[in-house]
């Protein structure tokens, strides 16, 4: 403006005020020209101008130091909330309990987070430009990569693979991939989990499902067995028994009467001898 009119200038952003709040001693609040800025599509913040006199084109003016005062506002937020955003990301990140690896379509790691250090037992920074194909089993590459080119075309990619670290210890995953947007260029999330224990438990559910089936199996073929089948039922119910357990020898012995035993019934490998009597 002019050196017509002295003026004071006073912003209030989300309540509070920037600039003089009160007029000279002995006087009284000035006249003001108001301008209300619009940031991110709300009313959150204005810009005053106060004085004696204000000039005849402060309106006009007034307007626009409002719209360049809220660019540059608006400008100022948007990159605090992009560092809030930012800071809030690599909290998340670092705290997953999950590994979780930011890669190339061909595996090559851009950045990770503490739980994929702590899986494959190396600094969370050297793990940077490792390949992710480099820690699974070569038998899992081909599943991969198929899955890391799905998730850059847009499609989540849902697999499971062996991690193998460097002390040979490896570690059964389920690993889901997903396009993302790292750095300004087209990437891949890979997040990793443990299912070592629901693989176990899967496995134990199989195995007591598969005992039971054996069981009704053998107690349907006794039952059902004609007496002079019976010594074939037996004999087949205790090579099943064998299989199952992974043994290669068995045998049903009885009491004889004078606190001793006797042996009625057995089955064995091919190959083997036979129990003694």
């Amino acid at each position: 403006f002019d050196d017509c009119c002295p003026l004071t200038a006073r912003i209030e952003l989300d309540g509070r005020a920037y600039g003089p709040e009160t007029p000279p001693l002995g006087r009284s609040a000035p006249p003001c020209l108001r301008q209300t800025m619009t940031l991110s599509g709300q009313p959150r913040a204005s810009v005053a101008l106060c004085g004696d006199k204000t000039p005849e084109e402060g309106e006009g003016h007034l307007a626009s130091v409002g719209a360049l005062l809220a660019k540059a506002l608006e400008t100022r937020l948007a990159k605090g909330e992009l560092a809030q955003s930012e800071k809030l990301f690599r909290e998340f990140f670092n705290n997953a309990a999950d590994a979780i690896l930011i890669h190339g379509v061909e595996g090559v790691v851009l950045d990770a987070n503490k739980g994929a250090g702590i899986w494959l037992n190396q600094p969370t920074e050297a793990l940077r430009g490792q390949n992710l194909l480099s820690w699974l089993d070569k038998g899992d590459h081909e599943a991969a990569r198929s899955r890391f080119r799905d998730a850059q075309r847009g499609a989540a990619a849902v697999f499971q693979a062996t991690f193998r670290r460097r002390d040979g210890f490896s570690m059964p995953a389920e690993i889901l991939s997903q396009s993302i947007e790292y750095q300004g260029r087209q990437a891949v999330v890979s997040s990793g989990r443990n299912i070592a224990a629901r693989l176990a438990a899967h496995t134990e559910i199989e195995r007591r499902l598969a005992m039971e089936e054996m069981v009704a199996g053998i107690s349907s073929r006794i039952i059902n067995s004609p007496a002079e089948g019976m010594e074939a039922a037996i004999t087949d119910s205790l090579g099943d028994l064998c299989a199952f357990v992974g043994m290669p020898r068995a045998g049903v012995f009885l009491l004889d009467g004078r606190g001793g035993y006797r042996l009625a019934h057995q089955w064995r490998a091919e190959g083997l001898p036979p129990l003694p009597p």
